[in-house]
């Protein structure tokens, strides 16, 4: 049974409604393409009440090229709702696997908004969202007549394109332009194909017209279509008719839309302020752009953003864009095979029809866009969004053809969701890894200062020294480890420290090589080695030397109070051993545990902490493994004399000094253990198994441990009893003679500094 065509649209709606809720507020602030300037041009239009000029505003309104609607509107929303959320407290957590809070009230420094005010931007925006969808299930409904599966599935995959649906939540001018040119191609469709009185139809295709022109110029691709489908109509119903069609769409856009155009005309000599654009933004224009790379990556750029996520570090995985370049394929042979006539009779006569509109919408559109990366390159599948309906209509005829879809099956109502659910897991895991920590490793309570996805320099302006270091061979399949910084000598960060920040922070590193074959050391009794590295905070120690292997590693290192009161950090990861360091990320963000007054520690996260406390009086050392309970719980009583001096770290996830040891097997052969282990080695064997090297200088209170196979088949640490000979003699790991344990890393805990 197939719903009536108003509980199918509805049904549409409500599926959209949940994806763009999801991507709205998922998304982090300010992390959709230029959102933070969009923003900034409705707050001049809020302020100034007038249209900024792009050579006297200082500073210079960077969206000052686009028509107002976008900002006017947002201007009239955020005097409304600004005031809402100032003062607010509360704070929202997210369900999910990673840390995303909102905080309605938390003013960002770069906008002076509340997040809850860009949140209801955001909604606003996916508003025009649903229209599209609506506009876009008309116009197949319409184009695919009796075949009301086909069409609201290729409806709703149209939709829910990633990029495009992330985009529709936003707040940008491309999701109105979007939206009006939907239902200004729909309706010029229908004037084509004669349907409904001329004057009616041109009124409602020119009303949508019009306010797709004042949210973005791009809209003016929708002209030649509008011309073409006078002119059909005429052809159908006679030259008055087609006259009469045209003469009531352009009605609208002369009235409300044109000034727009005649002022910049006006005023910069071009309708459109490239001049201006230009004249402005100097150091973005391309000097010669007419070579074979520069059309290469346009093309491949364009096509992976279109149905990737914005930013290219983020493009899906490349198995994904052969897949869709393999739908593209068979789209336009289908649409090839029309020049036969066998399967142009096959071929749904409204689709058929409306296909002209499709392939002059696309490719005047996609001419506009490249011509304007021949002076500013910027290859980004989006600015094509506006002619989705249009891809929809080419596609969803060409696959008909090619397919030879006779049916309309069920199967087309079960396609989207899988098509939705890749997106949101693509999503997950490309973007909002980013920018959001994953609860598996964000043990503490949300209070991030700083993240940084190291690599990524455009993203985090902190870096100080470094390069990127790229994974060649994952190209399209980026995630936050495998975009790392790399020197030969040292990687260097420097943060600006908030007075309310400086006391209780920590920095929390995953150390990752890219790249496990290389390089490796060989030492001088022929064993070999990964690349180690240390991290300096202004100077100060926080960790000796740790292997950097290939399984992402994250430790966390609380920052002494003493080096954040000129207001600075500055974090150097400098090479220990090896040709090179690497890192991948980094968190600035409160310390996950805490003392409360003296001998009592207070657990910020909300899941139990095992904590090792060391402490020192009278040259005595004493050090202790206790389990902090979860946040919410009364602090945990230490019994240490109150004037004890103390050392606090999360157990084992920190590491205060760490070297991590490899297979020393005492027969000369090498035994290697169970294929789950770290890293590329392991430890099985008979008697001498490890060496652990003892770290240079006076640590007191450490403590070594050592990863084993239980017999449960998992991976736990425990304390091991490691004999040496003396001072500076590695101390060693021995197995009983009887067994043939699987042992894997080798770690040093705690340590007085």
């Amino acid at each position: 049974m197939i719903p009536r065509p108003r509980s199918r649209c509805l049904i549409l709606l409500l599926v959209l409604l949940v994806v763009e809720g999801f991507y709205l507020l998922y998304t982090p602030p300010y992390k959709n393409p230029d959102e933070l300037s969009h923003l900034q041009a409705v707050r001049f239009y809020l302020s100034e009440k007038r249209l900024p000029d792009p050579y006297r505003e200082r500073p210079k309104i960077q969206q000052d090229k686009h028509p107002p609607y976008t900002y006017v509107t947002g201007a009239l929303l955020l005097s409304l709702g600004e005031g809402w959320f100032r003062g607010t407290e509360s704070s929202i957590r997210l369900p999910g696997p990673h840390e995303v809070e909102l905080r309605p009230g938390k003013v960002s420094e770069n906008s002076g908004i509340p997040d809850g005010a860009l949140y209801l931007l955001r909604a606003f925006m996916a508003l025009h969202w649903l229209l599209f969808g609506w506009a876009l299930l008309s116009l197949l409904d319409l184009c695919f007549e009796g075949r009301p599966r086909f069409a609201w599935g290729l409806a709703l995959a149209t939709a829910t394109i990633p990029q495009a649906a992330m985009s529709g939540a936003a707040l940008t001018p491309d999701t109105p332009l979007t939206a009006f040119c939907a239902g200004a191609f729909y309706f010029m469709v229908r004037g084509a194909l004669g349907l409904g009185k001329a004057g009616r139809a041109g009124l409602a295709a020119g009303s949508f017209l019009a306010l797709a022109l004042l949210a973005k110029s791009a809209a003016v691709h929708l002209l030649p279509v509008l011309a073409l489908a006078s002119w059909m109509r005429g052809r159908r119903k006679g030259g008055g008719e087609g006259f009469r069609f045209l003469l009531w769409a352009l009605v609208v856009p002369l009235l409300l839309s044109s000034w727009w155009y005649l002022r910049n005309q006006i005023l910069f000599g071009d309708p459109f302020q490239m001049r201006a654009q230009v004249e402005t933004y100097t150091h973005s224009v391309r000097r010669s752009p007419w070579t074979l790379v520069f059309f290469e990556v346009f093309f491949e750029d364009t096509f992976r953003s279109f149905f990737g996520f914005w930013e290219r570090e983020s493009f899906l995985a490349r198995p994904f864009y052969l897949l869709v370049a393999g739908w593209v394929g068979t789209a336009a042979s289908g649409l090839l095979l029309l020049f036969r006539r066998a399967p142009r009779s096959e071929a749904p006569p409204t689709s058929l029809a409306a296909l002209p509109h499709s392939l002059c919408a696309f490719f005047v559109l996609f001419g506009l866009t490249l011509l304007g990366n021949l002076t500013v390159h910027s290859p980004q599948g989006r600015y094509l969004f506006p002619v989705l309906p249009a891809l929809a209509v080419a596609g969803g005829l060409g696959w008909t053809i090619a397919l030879r879809l006779r049916r309309d099956s069920k199967l087309w109502l079960v396609l989207p969701f899988l098509w939705i659910t890749y997106g949101l897991l693509s999503f997950d895991a490309l973007f909002l890894d980013r920018y959001a920590p994953k609860r598996s490793h964000a043990y503490g309570s949300g209070e991030v200062l700083y993240y940084e996805d190291c690599g990524s320099p455009g993203l985090h302006p902190h870096r100080v020294q470094g390069m990127d270091v790229p994974d060649g061979s994952q190209l399209g399949r980026r995630i936050p480890w495998r975009t790392v910084d790399g020197h030969a000598e040292a990687v260097v960060y420097r943060f600006p420290i908030p007075e309310g920040w400086r006391r209780d922070l920590q920095v929390r590193v995953v150390y990752f090589n890219a790249d496990p074959r290389l390089p490796y050391l060989a030492e001088s009794e022929g064993r070999f080695r990964y690349p180690a590295a240390r991290m300096r905070a202004d100077g100060r120690l926080l960790h000796e030397e740790i292997e950097l292997t290939s399984t992402p590693e994250t430790y966390v290192f609380p920052i002494p109070a003493d080096l954040l009161e000129d207001g600075s950090l500055e974090l150097r990861i400098e090479k220990a051993k090896g040709p090179a360091v690497i890192v991948a990320e980094l968190w600035i963000e409160r310390a996950f545990l805490r003392f409360e007054g003296r001998g009592k520690v207070w657990n910020r996260t909300g899941r139990s902490l095992e904590a090792l406390v060391l402490w020192k009086k009278d040259g005595l050392v004493g050090s202790a493994v206790l389990e902090v309970p979860a946040r919410g719980s009364a602090p945990l009583d230490l019994g240490i004399p109150g004037d004890a001096e103390l050392r606090l770290l999360p157990h084992l996830l920190s590491p205060w000094v760490s070297t991590q040891a490899e297979s020393y097997p005492a027969g000369g052969s090498r035994w290697y253990g169970d294929r789950t282990a770290e890293g590329i080695y392991f430890l099985r064997g008979r008697g001498v198994v490890a060496r652990l090297p003892v770290p240079p200088g006076k640590l007191l209170g450490l403590r070594p441990f050592v990863r084993r196979k239980d017999p449960g088949g998992g991976w736990v640490w425990e304390e091991m009893d490691f004999s040496g000979s003396g001072a500076g003699v590695p101390l060693e790991l021995r197995a009983r003679a009887d067994t043939q344990e699987s042992f894997d890393v080798c770690r040093w805990v705690g340590g007085w500094r």
